[in-house]
């Protein structure tokens, strides 16, 4: 079984480019936004966002949607796409990890694919963003 993890301090994450060629081979539509208040972290009051171009953005950490935007700029409820939300056994998105590499790694994070026998039961191990697959006897 593989399984994607996160091999130095920092977290989990995807790069832009491994988050559009994920739901490119799912074939889902994927828009990218960016707040257009940079400093409002008020998160009760309703963010206002700017579509950007998917293939020509600049912004560093863009957010990514499955839906466009509603007309008063808002994200569609439910929308928003949380990389947490994949499964890391998702084959989909070994095969990115695996496809792009070190463009597949956002600003922190070294994604590494690990095969560990089928049938395992298994946990990841987190400290401070750096993963590590355990067993009860052991650990890869």
């Amino acid at each position: 079984m593989k399984i994607v993890i996160n091999r130095c301090y920092g977290g989990f994450g995807l790069s832009p480019e491994a988050v559009k060629l994920y739901f490119e081979k799912m074939n889902i539509p994927i828009y990218v936004v960016q707040m257009k208040e940079k400093e409002d972290w008020d998160w009760d009051k309703p963010k206002e966002y700017t579509l950007l171009d998917k293939n020509k953005y600049n912004s560093l950490f863009p957010w990514f949607t499955t839906k466009p935007l509603n007309d008063d700029g808002t994200m569609v409820e439910g929308s928003h796409f949380f990389i947490h939300n994949i499964e890391r056994t998702d084959p989909i998105l070994i095969d990115v990890v695996e496809e792009l590499g070190e463009k597949s790694w956002d600003g922190t994070s070294e994604l590494e694919v690990v095969e560990i026998p089928d049938g395992i039961g298994y946990y990841i191990n987190d400290y401070d963003g750096l993963e590590s697959i355990h067993e009860s006897h052991r650990s890869w």
